[in-house]
């Protein structure tokens, strides 16, 4: 299962390159596009191809070439990927204990903490005896991404009423740290098997010299320069 499917259904056609039974994909807006994802997968294809995966995938990639000429229905039928949009993942209807891996990558800093606490329980409600919940997550200030005037957690400085201003719908940032995304798995019935954390060096000395927004204040040098996170997660027995 993957959270935020976005524009190309990568993620659902690699799974499946890697042995995947299916793959039920989830967007809270319907954004995919027919034409971009044909062509983003058809350069996936040529990459690996290129370097030499051919020998790896073999079978599945030869189909993969075939089903990418008859459009992207038959890429998800071929794959056996369902495509729910607009739908919402903290409320599926799939069966209880049914699922081995569910993934999302750039997706659950642009969830509210509300939200996010019922998607961790239907997460581990779905997850398998032996599933894994695995999140790439960019704790970064998604703005400084455009220009690089912007520090890359300038949104630190703001409070809650004052962000507000520009947290919009289209560019939600939830500005949790590392361990907001621990307590929530806890609260959940996770338990994070993996944690990986990049701390951004070049911040250090902005949170140092910056006056942050009141709800950051006291949090360690580690918490607040983050700019990475990658977990992985079971429920808990």
């Amino acid at each position: 299962m993957e959270i935020g499917t976005g524009w190309v259904p990568l993620i659902p056609v690699f799974f499946w390159l890697c042995g995947s039974r299916s793959c039920h994909t989830y967007d809270i807006d319907r954004l995919l596009s027919e034409d971009i994802a044909l062509r983003a997968l058809r350069s996936a294809v040529d990459f690996l191809s290129e370097k030499g995966w051919e020998e790896v995938y073999s079978e599945r990639l030869e189909a993969l070439k075939t089903a990418l000429d008859e459009g992207l229905n038959k890429v998800f039928k071929l794959c056996n990927i369902q495509y729910h949009a607009p739908a919402d993942a903290s409320k599926t209807l799939l069966e209880s204990g049914s699922v081995d891996v569910v993934f999302t990558n750039d997706v659950l800093e642009h969830v509210s903490p509300r939200i996010l606490y019922m998607l961790f329980n239907e997460i581990r409600r779905l997850l398998s005896t032996n599933g894994v919940t695995v999140h790439i997550v960019d704790l970064s200030d998604h703005y400084s991404h455009s220009t690089s005037s912007t520090p890359l957690l300038n949104f630190l400085r703001y409070p809650e009423w004052q962000f507000r201003w520009i947290n919009n719908r289209w560019l939600y940032q939830n500005r949790l740290r590392p361990h907001h995304y621990k307590e929530l798995l806890l609260e959940t019935g996770l338990n994070a098997i993996y944690w990986d954390v990049q701390i951004d060096q070049a911040s250090v000395e902005f949170v140092r010299k910056t006056r942050l927004a009141p709800q950051f204040r006291g949090l360690s040098e580690e918490e607040l320069c983050a700019s990475a996170l990658v977990f992985g997660a079971r429920a808990n027995s």
